[in-house]
């Protein structure tokens, strides 16, 4: 059994964003998202690399996975395995402060 669907491949939810409308994983296997170990979810990945809302829902999966570690992320999400996510949210998060202006 697979961890919820991400709002992006469910059709909504709690919380509902416009771009999930335009996502091309609308239309494709849910489980396509959820590659079994040994897979590197390669597939999922070229699809969302074609996706008009890539970024984001990849900006989506990191702002509702916090600092969870990779072990606490499921399926692809913005063409980004959980690992791949794991490591990209402490980047993320120092460009943020960078890019905040100090009064």
């Amino acid at each position: 059994m697979h961890p919820p669907l991400a709002p992006a491949l469910r059709g909504g939810g709690v919380t509902s964003h416009d771009w999930e409308r335009s996502a091309v994983c609308r239309t494709t296997d849910p489980e396509l998202w959820f590659p079994p170990p040994g897979d590197n979810g390669i597939r999922a990945i070229r699809i969302c690399r074609r996706c008009p809302v890539r970024r984001a829902c990849l900006d989506a999966a990191l702002a509702e996975e916090g600092t969870a570690g990779a072990d606490r992320r499921h399926g692809i999400r913005g063409g980004l395995t959980p690992t791949a996510r794991a490591q990209t949210q402490p980047r993320q998060a120092a460009r943020d402060r960078a890019s905040t202006p100090t009064n």
